[in-house]
Formats: structure tokens, sequence, C-alpha cells
């Protein structure tokens, strides 16, 4: 596939530009004595919700319509926009 090269690097732009920037945010949140039980716990959440998205877009996917994974996906988006947008900040 010709454009693997060019997918591959779009999403490794996207990496280097919002990995580093969750981590600090992370730092800045948590006093170091707590960094590292910081770090694991956000990780293996999102590890956990990673694989739990996966599972319910391959049911989507081969159980009903490819198009439900797109819609559903966005609906979690939406959800999620609005969560941060009127969540006050936590500290």
């Amino acid at each position: 596939f010709p454009y693997t090269t060019l997918f591959r690097s779009i999403y490794g732009f996207y990496i280097a530009m919002t990995d580093g920037v969750a981590k600090a945010w992370i730092g800045k949140m948590i006093d170091k004595e707590r960094s590292a039980t910081a770090y694991g716990i956000v990780y293996t959440v999102t590890s956990m919700f990673t694989v739990l998205a996966s599972v319910i877009g391959g049911l989507l996917w081969s159980f009903y319509n490819p198009s439900f994974t797109f819609i559903f996906a966005a609906i979690c988006s939406i959800i999620s926009l609005f969560v941060f947008l009127f969540l006050k900040e936590i500290r």
C-alpha cells in the first residue's frame, strides 16, 4: 500500500505533538512522591479503555455495519468534548 509510510508519518507526528503534553500535564498536577503511581494509573485506565473501544468497534464493524463504528466514535467524541468543556477543574 503506497500510502502506508505517509499514514505512519502523520500518526508519528500526532503522537510526538500530544504525548509529551499529556505527560507534562500529569506531572504538573501530581506531586513528585506520587507521580509514578499517577502515571501508572493514567496509562492503565487509558489502555483498558483502548481495549474496550477496540472490542466495541470490532463488534459494531462485524455484526452491524462499518458506518456504525464511525458513528459510535463520533458520538463518544462529542460526549468527551462536552465533559471537558463543562467539567470544573479538579484540584
